[in-house]
């Protein structure tokens, strides 16, 4: 099947780096004003190009987007949940995208009000995205924040649920995340910078005042950092949390005095990560200063700052402390243990615990949203990867009354599972982890209990090893359409993720990420050595840092893969870092390296993918890219597939594929995000042979 590759003109430019210097054929498809007719022309024409290479499939696109469709529940609703006086929920219809958000009085359980309409408030966007639902303390105001553009780009809006009128002010440039003062009468946010990104101020707005007037409560002044909001479960405090890549920063506010000057957490602030959290009486921080799995102590909560902390949970090398939550009489613990999450719970009175892990190993067992925990029942999510998740509630008195055993499965109780139309048997699959390689990196394969061991397979290969972040459990319908059709799934834990905890990502980041390149191959090879796949019927699949890794694996071995899928891949990474006024730069250089100094620049420059493609027969390669992307520009895969086409010694399809609406996150609502996944799935299945 013919790509039909538009020509892109070639126009070098001579680069000057700090060390080196490099010639960049296609740099002027980069616009940051997503204006110049040019540019927009050739984006254009690329996209006509992918659609032109798809038309001949349209009959069995379309089919499978009626599969895909067919799954999706005319109508859903989540489990309320208890803030002040009443209890929040939202619920789907038919043919809806986005769903409505209500709430009720706890003492007027039949008289639901309608709080806010998604699919009124994002009409004409397609990267619409709700970022905060925030009641205010005393229940008469909501605090909404909105991204219409899909570039990260929130704007703050508050709402009089007395009045059901919005007041007149907007609050341009924002984060998602808001905090409310304890007397509804300011809220907090992040100001967010629209061009770098960079969220460094916390700004207070006063109800019904010019924004303009807002008052500047913090700025961070390191660009290395991210600051984020949040609130303590007692309330009685409001959180200011400066993030690096391995370092974070803490400041308190009391939530009765939010224009008070911030109060530094820990003498460790700065130098480590830390987490706060109290129960109103005790101050609790997750550390990882001296620690790096975390450990967790307690210190006094009117002084947070001082000495001595208290180790009430220590560092264990063969567990991650990943989330925690204090009340009065319990402690409850989120562990990673040999990549497995679940729930450790302590009775602070008696020093007993209870484990709650699945058995199985490829399940997960975490904390959900508890605004206001009840003090002995507190909400829990069991995921899976081959069948819908649970919400639970868990009844910690009970937990702790009989055996160990006996008492913990009896102690949870279901409150919903996560809805699904049509029918669909979890003993159709199978799941199963394996390790691969000198590093014992972990993979996750799942398939139909059909699909034979045999080598015959077509596999997609999905990747990411980055940031710390793990691949953990959860069902996802839309893999069903692949999984009934005889590919197999495996999730490659490479190094830079956090499966392992702080070590694995160290592993695989900065001047040692070229180890999870190394992983993503030598995991392709063991599967096809194990009979998971045909040795030419493999299609590696990542997104953002995951399509950078996808993209390095392909310069490594780009015989090893039928065809490669890149999704708003981070791909012309040199350039990029060596920019301070893009996006997130500087905030990245711990995980990707700071080309400003001389080793970081020459290793970043042995694999930057854009940077090290070079002649050979590359496969089969669909990149997709969002114009307002503020993450990952969209000049970065329409110039790798330029250099791709250019280079490649084959007539396999190099495509571009571009949302000229929409962001990082692509198309969002339920209905409108099938196309995406139609065209990355419709791409699979027809270089896998695979229909």
């Amino acid at each position: 099947m013919s790509a039909g590759n538009p020509p892109v003109e070639r126009r070098p430019q001579q680069l000057n780096d700090p060390f080196d210097q490099r010639v960049d054929d296609y740099a002027w498809l980069r616009d940051d004003s997503r204006s110049r007719r040019e540019v927009l022309a050739q984006l254009r024409r690329e996209d006509l190009a992918s659609e032109a290479w798809f038309r001949p499939l349209r009959k069995k696109l379309d089919q499978l987007h009626s599969e895909l469709k067919s799954r999706i529940p005319d109508a859903d609703e989540g489990v309320p949940v208890r803030r002040g006086d009443y209890q929040y929920y939202w619920r789907d219809t038919p043919g809806r995208d986005h769903p409505r958000y209500y709430r009720r009085a706890v003492d007027e359980p039949d008289q639901e009000v309608l709080l806010l309409d998604a699919q009124r408030r994002g009409a004409g966007s397609g990267g619409y995205t709700l970022g905060e639902l925030l009641p205010s303390p005393d229940g008469r105001y909501l605090a909404v924040t909105e991204d219409r553009e899909g570039d990260g780009v929130f704007e703050l809006r508050i709402k009089d649920l007395r009045r059901q009128r919005w007041l007149p002010e907007v609050v341009e440039s924002v984060d998602d995340g808001v905090v409310w003062s304890a007397d509804s009468k300011r809220l907090l946010y992040v100001h967010k910078d629209p061009g770098t990104l960079a969220a460094l101020e916390v700004r207070a707005h006063r109800l019904r005042s010019d924004p303009a007037q807002d008052q500047l409560i913090h700025r961070e002044i390191d660009p290395h950092y991210y600051v984020s909001l949040g609130s303590s479960h007692s309330m009685r405090y409001l959180l200011i949390h400066a993030e690096a890549t391995r370092q974070s920063k803490l400041l308190r506010l009391p939530a009765d005095d939010p224009l008070a000057a911030p109060q530094t957490i820990s003498e460790h602030s700065g130098q480590a990560r830390i987490y706060y959290d109290d129960d109103g009486t005790h101050a609790w921080l997750l550390s990882d200063h001296q620690a790096p799995n975390f450990q967790l102590l307690r210190g006094d909560i009117n002084d947070p700052g001082g000495n001595p902390w208290e180790v009430v949970v220590a560092h264990d090398d063969a567990v991650v402390l990943e989330d925690f939550l204090p009340t009065a009489d319990f402690l409850l613990l989120v562990e990673r243990r040999n990549l497995q999450l679940g729930l450790r719970i302590i009775d602070r009175h008696s020093g007993e615990q209870r484990s709650l892990f699945e058995a199985d190993g490829i399940s997960a067992l975490t904390l959900d949203d508890n605004p206001e925990p009840d003090p002995h029942r507190i909400r829990v999510r069991r995921d899976y990867w081959q069948q819908p998740g649970e919400l639970l509630e868990l009844d910690l008195v009970h937990l702790f009354q009989g055996s160990p055993t006996v008492a913990a499965e009896a102690s949870l109780r279901l409150l919903k599972r996560d809805a699904l139309a049509g029918a669909f048997s979890a003993g159709d699959y199978r799941v199963e982890r394996i390790e691969v390689g000198s590093a014992a990196v972990p993979v996750t394969a799942l398939r139909h209990r059909d699909t034979p061991l045999n080598g015959s397979a077509p596999l997609w290969l999905y990747g990411y090893g980055a940031y710390g972040e793990s691949l953990d459990p959860g069902f996802d319908a839309d893999r069903l359409s692949l999984l009934d059709r005889g590919v197999i799934i495996a999730y490659a834990h490479v190094r830079g993720g956090g499966e392992r905890g702080a070590r694995w990502h160290d592993q695989g980041r900065a001047a040692h990420k070229a180890n999870s390149y190394a992983d993503f191959v030598a995991v392709a090879d063991a599967l096809v050595e194990r009979g998971y796949a045909a040795a030419n019927r493999i299609i590696a699949v990542g997104g953002s840092a995951g399509g950078l890794l996808v993209a390095a694996a392909l310069n490594r071995r780009p015989k090893r893969f039928a065809a490669a899928l890149l999704q708003v891949p981070f791909v012309d990474v040199l350039s990029t870092m060596l920019d301070p006024s893009l996006p997130l730069t500087e905030l990245e250089y711990a995980e990707w390296g700071d080309p400003r100094r001389e080793a970081d620049y020459r290793a970043m420059a042995s694999w930057s993918p854009y940077d090290n493609l070079r002649e050979a027969a590359y496969p089969a390669v669909l990149a997709t890219a969002g114009l307002h992307d503020g993450q990952v520009a969209y000049w970065e895969p329409a110039k790798y597939i330029a250099r791709l086409r250019q280079l490649s010694s084959n007539d396999q399809p190099a495509l571009l594929k571009i949302d000229l609406d929409a962001g990082h996150q692509g198309v969002t609502g339920r209905y409108s995000s099938l196309a995406e996944t139609v065209i990355s799935y419709g791409f699979a299945l027809q270089v896998l042979r695979a229909w």
